[in-house]
């Protein structure tokens, strides 16, 4: 049986490497490493060494004139964010 997938969307302006990363970054890593019932998979701007030990999904934020957030989230419409 396959575990479900937890997405974790970071802010437009966190990176997500070990050699550039952030408050949130760090939390997001350390939780989405820990082994449990649930796969994680952290979506954020792209970086150059992102967390190894980590699925990361590079998004590329799009949509000129809307907001930040809702450029960020209209990236990746599977994720239902926008």
């Amino acid at each position: 049986m396959s575990h479900p997938t937890v997405a974790v969307v970071l802010p437009p302006r966190e990176a997500f490497s070990p050699l550039a990363t952030g408050a949130i970054g760090l939390v997001v890593h350390g939780l989405a490493a820990v082994p449990g019932p649930f796969r994680s998979a952290v979506y954020g701007v792209p970086t150059a060494a992102p967390f190894a030990d980590v699925a990361f999904c590079p998004v590329r934020p799009t949509m000129f004139g809307a907001g930040q957030a809702r450029r960020y989230a209209a990236a990746h419409p599977e994720l239902g964010l926008a």
